[in-house]
């Protein structure tokens, strides 16, 4: 007896599907043991945290000079004075199982806090070099990535280009040992491309 075509790929889908929830059960449950886990951590010191701090006394502030860059600046001295740490790579289930649940909405603060660092240090950086201050451009974005470990990709291709520019290609080399050092997706992008503008040895 032949089978009507629809109930042999309704056989074949319900193998499939089994199949699949079988091999997708175990993360699943992995997944929320997991979670379950770190909602029921409780607080923990926050002491190890590494606290990034901003030197505006040792950084290139220029007022009155340019409206946008003023707003930028003072987007900085803001930041400044608030808690900033660098959780980038760590979602919050790791954060709960590492501090306690209880702790993680000042953490998402901290981060939050970082990412805006990052971004309005590129953003500064990137309006020194459209107004040709190349120099404390280039002060800029090595703050950016020494002390904040930045993950932005055009971050440290514009320091990247400085660098060639500038006739200080062997700061290449730096920069690519910065970013195999960050927690990021980014890391092996800006590492490759930071590869490509090292210059090619002669054999």
């Amino acid at each position: 007896m032949k089978l009507p075509g629809c109930l042999v790929l309704l056989v074949i889908f319900l193998v499939w599907l089994h199949y699949k929830l079988k091999k997708s059960t175990p993360n699943d449950n992995s997944f929320w043991e997991r979670e379950a886990e770190a909602n029921s951590t409780r607080k923990k010191s926050l002491d190890d945290l590494h606290y990034i701090t901003i030197p505006v006394n040792s950084l290139p502030f220029f007022y009155n000079f340019d409206k946008k860059l003023d707003e930028i600046q003072k987007k900085i001295m803001e930041l400044s004075e608030k808690p900033i740490v660098n959780l980038t790579g760590l979602s919050n289930t790791d954060l709960k199982l590492k501090y306690g649940a209880g702790n993680l909405d000042i953490l998402s603060e901290y981060d939050e806090n970082y990412i805006e660092l990052v971004r309005t240090v590129f953003e500064w950086a990137n309006r020194f070099h459209e107004l040709g201050i190349d120099d404390d451009c280039i002060s800029v974005l090595e703050f950016g990535i020494d002390h904040c470990q930045t993950d932005i990709y055009n971050h440290y291709m514009l320091l990247a280009n400085l660098y060639v520019e500038s006739e200080q290609q062997h700061k290449i080399p730096d920069l690519i040992n910065s970013a195999s050092m960050i927690n990021s997706m980014n890391r092996d992008i800006i590492i490759n491309a930071l590869n490509s503008l090292q210059p090619v040895e002669a054999e």
